[in-house]
């Protein structure tokens, strides 16, 4: 697996990163950039912004909670909300403005070591965290997989009883 950017990132955020769960949420916004997804903004309102592939700054000022939004170039947007739980973090993806969400909790101390300064060092199971991410992602794809196959959603304009449909021709050889 190429963890290519990964290092950059965490170079050009060195600074910021206080705790491990600062890490574990660098980790997220390093795998949905390389997804396609760009940040556009913090807190649950945030996600106005152009995007971009580094972090906002403030990004980390609520050392419980962390709130992001990511777009992609389809115009698809959703909410990245990580919830620091004593030593564990449950990591929430919602779709907006569908609200759909995946889900995962993860014990931050199995992947992130408490050797915030060398890049080397931060991460103590990167493989599998990546396979975590990977599978959340997947979660959160295959809930967007499902929507799209359930077909065109119903809107007021097909279930006004007075709209005039068009007529169409009989296809079938029958007689009426």
């Amino acid at each position: 697996m190429s963890y290519s950017g990964l290092e950059a990132l965490f170079a050009a955020s060195k600074n910021d990163l206080k705790t491990p769960a600062d890490v574990l949420v660098l980790f997220l916004h390093w795998k949905l950039c390389k997804e396609g997804y760009q940040c556009t903004g913090i807190g649950e309102d945030g996600g106005e912004g152009s995007g971009s592939e580094l972090l906002p700054s403030s990004w980390n000022s609520s050392p419980e909670v962390y709130t992001l939004n990511y777009k992609n170039d389809k115009g698809q947007s959703f909410l990245l909300k990580v919830f620091k739980i004593g030593d564990s973090v449950s990591i929430n993806i919602m779709k907006q403005p569908e609200e759909k969400v995946a889900e995962v909790t993860l014990e931050i101390k199995t992947y992130i070591s408490d050797d915030l300064t060398d890049y080397n060092k931060v991460f103590a199971s990167k493989d599998d965290l990546n396979k975590h991410v990977e599978k959340l992602l997947d979660n959160f794809k295959e809930a967007e997989k499902k929507k799209q196959e359930a077909g065109p959603s119903v809107t007021e304009e097909d279930l006004d009883p007075l709209r005039e449909y068009p007529r169409r021709p009989r296809v079938d050889d029958e007689p009426p």
